[in-house]
């Protein structure tokens, strides 16, 4: 799970196989899977990925059904999938739930719920929060708990973790470092509470410093960038707009929003914004590239993505991922041989059999059966390397997953 997270926090690409590995190794373990849901739903959400999402919190469910972090991800995919009145439903069993904690995740949980409701929420929250009892299961009724207990003698290694977890989860960062630092353990799962409590204690010294320093444009773009980490899209596009207008001619920041702009699935804005920006700085490969795959992807619009992708290659020739998405767009307006040159040119660097299959289909369309045949030889073939690729470093994560579990 550290690595994994780890992994998710700095872009590798590895992020996704290592949480499905973690799921793996701990099957049991309703962090790990719905670290795993978050991570699928909010990283280039599709059907496929939000059903094996859902798979995941209904996993988790079965395994912790009184887990409010359970009903807090169920919230979080219901509103990814845009159905808004079941995310308010969840929202208030959730208040009513755990009052503590749906107030201190509340802006990160209810991007696109109307404000109003969430008023409502708030108010039943609130309310909740007041009353002397709470759910044994809540994070707010463990933290109490455990910290009662821990006022008369040591956690064990179990207890500290229920209670890094809760304190965590209610925001309480100082407190949960304090015990994991106190204890000195250095057992996966503790490291992993460690990186995620300092991550978030990192953010709020940030926005402490953002606050005495406001005209700081790297302290909103890191701010935006631990928002975007916690899903919390409203904020970061605040945080982005800030930096613009400190710094409105900046093409990086431009791009840094456009994306964030695609990642909170506001696709129309992300795709004004970019071609915008596009025609203000057209020798900037980078929106060029946006602009170009929005309008073939979003917009449906071959013709307009052609115009920016040929753009990008005269800028950066070596660009792939805009060589291959020029190929789709000529192949949608039946330019299929100017499809295969393009793809020609990269299939070298095609490491999971996609590209090979293109080119299989198009020669296979323009009567090159010979061709084809090779093609889609070379795409199995590839395939199968990845598979073998992917088995070996599933046994050595293992081996090294089991190693850590002996110390």
């Amino acid at each position: 799970m550290l690595t994994a997270t780890i992994h998710a926090a700095t872009g590798a690409a590895s992020a996704e196989h290592d949480f499905r590995e973690a799921v793996d190794s701990a099957p049991n373990s309703t962090e790990a899977r719905l670290t795993l849901a978050r991570f699928l739903m909010d990283n280039h959400p599709t059907p496929e990925t939000l059903k094996a999402s859902e798979e995941q919190i209904a996993a988790a469910k079965r395994i912790s059904p009184d887990d409010p972090d359970v009903t807090a991800a169920a919230v979080r995919l219901a509103v990814t999938q845009n159905e808004l009145s079941r995310a308010e439903s969840l929202l208030q069993a959730l208040a009513s739930e755990d009052a503590a904690f749906t107030l201190a995740n509340l802006d990160a949980l209810a991007p696109g719920i109307p404000g109003d409701s969430v008023l409502e929420i708030k108010h039943t929250a609130s309310s909740v929060a007041a009353q002397p009892s709470a759910s044994p299961n809540s994070y707010s009724t463990k933290f109490g708990t455990l910290g009662r207990v821990r006022s008369k003698r040591p956690l064990t290694a179990a207890e500290d973790a229920e209670f890094v977890s809760a304190a965590w989860h209610l925001h309480r960062y100082e407190e949960a470092l304090a015990e994991l630092a106190h204890w000195h353990r250095t057992d996966p799962a503790s490291l992993y509470w460690v990186f995620r409590t300092c991550k978030s204690l990192g953010r709020e010294v940030l926005e402490r410093t953002v606050s005495e320093h406001p005209d700081s444009v790297p302290s909103h773009l890191l701010l935006a960038d631990f928002a975007i980490q916690r899903e919390d899209y409203k904020e970061a596009k605040a945080e982005y707009q800030t930096a613009l207008a400190i710094r409105p001619q900046d093409p990086e920041i431009m791009l840094m929003y456009v994306r964030m702009l695609e990642t909170a699935r506001e696709g129309q804005q992300a795709q004004e914004e970019a071609t915008r920006d596009a025609t203000e700085f057209p020798l900037h490969a980078g929106l060029n590239f946006e602009a170009g795959e929005l309008m073939l992807r979003s917009a449906d619009n071959a013709e307009a993505a052609v115009k920016y992708l040929e753009r990008v290659l005269e800028i950066d020739s070596g660009m792939v991922r805009a060589r291959v998405d020029l190929a789709d767009a000529y192949a949608e307006l039946h330019r299929v041989d100017d499809a295969i040159s393009q793809v020609e040119r990269v299939a070298g660097t095609d490491d999971d059999g996609t590209l090979h299959y293109r080119l299989a289909r198009w020669y296979r369309q323009t009567g090159r059966g010979q061709e084809a045949a090779k093609a889609l030889e070379s795409c199995k073939r590839i395939k199968e390397q990845k598979l073998k690729r992917e088995t070996i470093s599933s046994i050595e994560r293992s081996g090294q997953i089991n190693q850590d579990s002996a110390r």
